[in-house]
């Protein structure tokens, strides 16, 4: 694992051909002995954090990482789940806010999801990965500026337009421009910056949005 620059840009890019070598990572069945079910624990690193027992959410580091201390967090024992069949979200979201607040040294901590294999998931079951950086991502700093430089905070002034739903704590809309096609965004009402600010309440909102 190494880092390296654009050779245009000079953008930072995370460069990490081990991860090659984790199951599979082309397109294989994996799901004789999936490492992610209960029963496999051995199959992953050790339990770094869990909730429930027997576990109903389950957080170890990464075997193949992308960067150091890089994290799977698996949201369900059950292996077919989706995040709408889950049993208890809240602790999913729970767990997703602590695992950000465990990295605050770091410069900046994304959290995400790939979901199928079209999407580079190499494991059918059910997790998220967190991934500690030590740079800040350009786009990330860019935003950033705009914040610090804008009149008015960009999200608060576009939070009615384009609406899709709204519960009392957030609300979701199809920003203008999108980059993408069903591009959608989860807005929190109130100011906060990061999801380190989050209270009970708003995660059992966000748990259920998700």
């Amino acid at each position: 694992m190494t880092y390296r620059a654009h050779p245009i840009t000079g953008d930072p890019i995370v460069f990490a051909p081990e991860r090659a070598s984790r199951p599979g990572a082309f397109g294989g069945d994996d799901t004789e002995r999936c490492p992610f079910c209960p029963g496999h624990e051995a199959d992953t690193p050790p339990t770094i954090a869990a909730v429930g027992d027997p576990w109903r959410v389950r957080v170890f580091r990464n075997k193949y990482p992308s960067v150091e201390e890089a994290e799977v967090i698996v949201e369900s024992p059950r292996h077919d789940d989706t995040f709408d069949r889950l049993e208890h979200p809240a602790d999913a979201v729970r767990i997703y806010v602590d695992r950000y607040r465990a990295h605050a040294s770091a410069a900046h901590v994304s959290l995400f999801k790939n979901e199928g294999p079209g999407a580079a998931a190499s494991i059918p079951h059910i997790h998220s990965q967190v991934m500690p950086l030590p740079f800040e991502p350009p786009r990330i700093a860019r935003e950033g500026e705009a914040f610090a430089n804008a009149a008015r905070c960009p999200l608060c002034a576009t939070l009615d337009a384009h609406m899709i739903r709204e519960t009392p704590s957030f609300i979701s809309l199809a920003p203008t421009g999108s980059s993408m096609p069903y591009q959608e965004w989860i807005v929190p009402k109130r100011h906060i910056a990061e999801m380190a600010a989050f209270e009970e309440q708003e995660i059992a909102e966000l748990a259920a949005f998700l």
